[in-house]
Parts: structure tokens; sequence; C-alpha cells
């Protein structure tokens, strides 16, 4: 078994010619670059077994030789992609699954019963051109890639950059992949060519994804927690990348800002433990890319959430229509914005360096500093002394609750989510039971200041909605009637919230007691 660590770049096809003139791929070259025809056809059972365990079995003929390799995903985040590596030399373009030596794999195909029941599902056509290169003391294939996928009738055309680190150190592909997109619009693939197969197979579109489970292992240090956490944060915001982009379905860009607002609380978290360049630098790119995609979310919950409930209860109103047709105009151009946010070679250079930084560690306090010291012990340590302090910032600024304005109130909404996010990000560390009931009270917290934050970003878009439609009269009608069905939501929400926050109140933290509880160690 091979481990295989790639990171792929998507280009258009036009720039293949100047691509290949590339000054470091030339001048980094190790050999001469190498051109061939790959044809590989990916097998599956008839329901996608393989595909659900997160396994890909394909048969690539190379020439006169037929290759078996069977992948099987491994850890993501920052764009890198690595899987486990089954490959053995087949005798045609048959898979033959006996092949594989491994016993641990043998156990599970032998129990799901694949090898007689595989079938094509979908082929790749890919003409692709290789050059070694030697980076920073790595070695580097990069491969242009230009072909497509099909599957029946459906074909997706492909033209993308894939580096895959044959010796070295993973930054060493960030490194390469920074010089490259420096010069031209490239940007991350995401998925692999095996993902984007199994769509056309199925003829689905891509979904919107949520933020997986983070496991995080006893033994392990605050430092070393920091990039697993890290590492999924990325994976999520770039798994709902290409459904934000088509605007369809809201949760595309609802889950990356999710990602991002997981990824932000973090470094909040660690802030303390961070270099104050990579802090100062890492905070202010997260909040220009929640900036960016935050008025496609706010226009996606008034048209999808806020309105709809009053039309119905209005249908006689025509000053409701013509106020969501404006609304549905400013919902397409903040979609415009998020597709130009995807295209900008800022965003890319972005999420490249990112990970370049979780990979190289170099995020981190100077070693032997006293900042850097926490980051070398337990993390249920450090974890303990996290959840107290935002557990207690929580619990003092809601014992204000009936007196606090709707702003205090959508504060006190993110102290929660803070402590939401936190708790999850930690709770494999404790006993599952007494992390659901603490973190379903501090979800219940968020969920009833909804409205209170609907409010809020709904204040903002209403005079915006309201400058542009031309009868000045019929907007005020249209701004007045939403404003007071969210009045009375909002007055309904707060009746209900003493019996949350007593809900709140009640369930028993799940952590341990902190050795020390130091606001300025958290």
């Amino acid at each position: 078994m091979a481990e295989e660590i790639e990171l792929k770049l998507a280009l258009a096809p036009d720039l293949v010619g100047a691509l290949r003139r590339d000054p470091t791929l030339k001048a980094q070259a190790l050999k001469q670059p190498v051109t061939r025809r790959l044809f590989s056809i990916y097998y599956d059972t008839p329901d996608l077994r393989l595909s659900q365990a997160g396994m890909a079995l394909r048969v690539r003929q190379i020439g006169k030789r037929f290759i078996q390799t069977l992948k099987v995903a491994g850890a993501e985040g920052g764009g890198l992609q690595q899987h486990a590596e089954f490959e053995q030399t087949v005798p045609s373009a048959q898979p033959d699954l006996s092949q594989i030596a491994d016993p641990a794999m043998q156990r599970f195909l032998k129990k799901q019963k694949i090898a007689h029941r595989l079938v094509p599902v979908f082929s790749t056509d890919i003409k692709r051109r290789t050059w070694l290169l030697g980076v920073g003391g790595a070695e580097i294939e990069v491969a242009l890639d230009e072909g497509e996928i099909q599957s029946g009738p459906h074909r997706m055309p492909l033209t993308e950059l894939e580096l895959e680190l044959k010796l070295g150190a993973k930054e060493a592909l960030y490194d390469l992949a920074i010089d490259l997109a420096g010069r031209r619009p490239f940007r991350i693939e995401w998925r692999t060519k095996a993902a984007r197969g199994y769509q056309l197979f199925v003829g689905a579109e891509p979904e919107a994804r949520r933020g997986s489970s983070i496991t995080i292992e006893r033994d392990a240090t605050a430092k070393s927690a920091f990039g697993d956490i890290a590492r999924a944060c990325l994976a999520q915001f770039g798994a709902n990348e290409v459904t934000a982009e088509r605007g369809e379905d809201p949760e595309g860009v609802h889950q990356a800002r999710v990602a991002l607002r997981r990824m932000r609380a973090l470094v909040t978290a660690y802030r303390h433990l961070m270099s104050d360049e990579v802090h100062g630098w890492l905070s202010g790119e997260l909040r220009w890319l929640q900036q960016e995609l935050s008025p496609a979310r706010d226009w996606d919950v008034f048209t999808g959430y806020t309105l709809p409930p009053i039309l119905k209860r209005l249908p006689d109103e025509l000053a409701l229509e013509h106020l969501k047709d404006e609304a549905q105009t400013l919902r397409r151009e903040a979609y415009d914005t998020v597709r130009a946010l995807f295209a900008s070679p800022r965003y890319t250079l972005l999420l490249l360096k990112m990970g370049r930084v979780l990979e190289a560690g170099n995020w981190r306090a100077p070693a032997g500093s006293p900042e850097a010291a926490p980051l070398e012990e337990p993390i249920k340590r450090f974890a303990d002394r996290l959840l107290a302090f935002r557990h207690r910032r929580l619990r003092k600024f809601g014992k204000k609750r009936e007196s606090l304005s709707e702003s205090d109130l959508h504060r006190l909404r993110l102290l929660g989510k803070k402590m939401r996010y936190s708790a999850d990000f930690f709770r494999s560390l404790y006993a599952e039971k007494q992390v659901r009931r603490y973190f379903a009270a501090v979800a219940e917290l968020q969920d009833r200041l909804g409205s209170i934050n609907d409010a809020v970003v709904t204040h903002g878009l209403l005079q915006k909605l309201e400058r542009r439609m031309p009868d000045s009269a019929e907007a005020a009608h249209a701004v007045g009637l939403v404003r007071g069905w969210q009045a009375a939501k909002i007055e309904q929400d707060l009746l209900g919230f003493a019996g949350v926050w007593k809900e709140f109140s009640e369930a028993n933290p799940f952590w341990g007691k902190p050795r020390a509880l130091d606001e300025d160690a958290v």
C-alpha cells in the first residue's frame, strides 16, 4: 500500500499553452516532460458500495499495460487530497480484486461481496503531460491533464494541473502552487476525478456539506489539535464551493459561512498561542471572506424564510410582491459577488497560503516563548480551560438578559455560537451523553435568539429595498408590514426565552475542572 498526496488546480483551457512555457516548469525540471494518453474505467457495485465506503476502483490503460488502483480516502483539508493506494498490474481492463494483498482490505471486500458484482460506472479519457520538479528539497510530479469524464451519454470536460508529492515535505506542494498561481488564474479543484465521475453517473448536482465530526486523540497536544480542527474547517468550506457558486441551493453559501465561522472561532481560541503576524493576517482574511459571502446568505434568508410566511398571510398585498421582486434582484447581484470571489486570484492564493501555514506549522508563537508553552500541553487540559472560560462568559452576559437591547441579544447569540463551536471541536474527548445535553441546550439558546439576528440583518436590507422601489409610499407600506411582522415574532420568541435560559443554566458542564482559568490563556 502506498500513500498519495496531491493538490489539484483547475485552469481554463486557453491557458494551457502559456502554462507549458511556464519558467518554473522549465527551470526546476529534473527530467524531460513526458506525454501519454490515459484511459481509465471506474468500477463499482450497482448500489455503489465502494463509493459509500470512500473508495474508488479503476483500471487504467497505458499503452498495452493495465494498472488496477483502489483508492481509499484519507485526511483532507487545505486543498490536499490524501489517499491510501493499492496498485497492481492486471491482464486486462477487467478488475481482479484477488491481486490486492492487504488482509484487512480483502476482508472488507469479501464481507461486502464486491468482486462478483462490479460494473463499469464511468470512464476518463485524458492526455497527460508530466514534469518531475525539484522544489525546496522535495520532488513533485506535475501532471497537466486535458480530457473528459464520461458516464453513459453524459460528459464533463476537465483541464487541471495535478501536483503529487513524491518526496519531501507537504508544504512544498503549496510553495509550487503559490508560485504558479501568482502568474495565472488557477482555482483549487476540491473534488477528485472519481467524485465528479460519480456525480455524472447518478445524475446529481453537487450538494451542500455540513461539517463532519472531528475526532481528536486523547494523547494529542493543543498544537496538533489546532491543525486537525483547522483542516476539517477548510475541508467543509471547500466542499461547499461548487454548490455556493451555483447559487441554487441556499445551503451552499450557508455551510461555507458556517465553516468560516468555525475557523474564526478556532483562531480566536488560539489567539494568544499564535504568532502575531499570522494571527493578524488570518483574522483579517477570514473576515474578508465572511463579508464577501454574507450578502448572499442575508438575501437567501430574507427571500426564502422571512418573506414567505408574510406573503402567505397577506396574499393580496402587491407592495410585498414588488418588495420580493427587488429582493430577488439583489440576491442575484449578491451571488455575482460570490462567483467573482471564487474566481479571484486573492481567494485562491489565500487558501493556498492557509494550507501552507497549517502544514509548515509556522502559525505558532515563537518556540521557547511563554506564549508557545501551552501548545505542548495535553489537549484535554487546554479544552477544559477554554470551555470553562467560554461557559463562564456566556453565563455572565446572559444574566443581564432581561435588560439587554436587540444588539446585545445578538451578541449573546454570538457568544452562544462560540461556545457551541468549541464544544463541537472537542466533544470526542468527553462522554457523549453528557456532551449531548449541554450541546442541545446551547443550540436551543441560539435558535431562540435567531429572530433577533434576522431583525438586525433585515433592518439594513429593508433600507436598501426602500431606496430601490420607485413608489416611495408603496415601499414604506411594504417595509412597515415586514417590520411589524418581525416585531411580533421577536416578542413571541422572547416570551419563551426564560425557559430556554433555565434549561441551559441547568445543563451540567461536561468538561473537567481546569487547572487554571486564566483569560489571557484562552
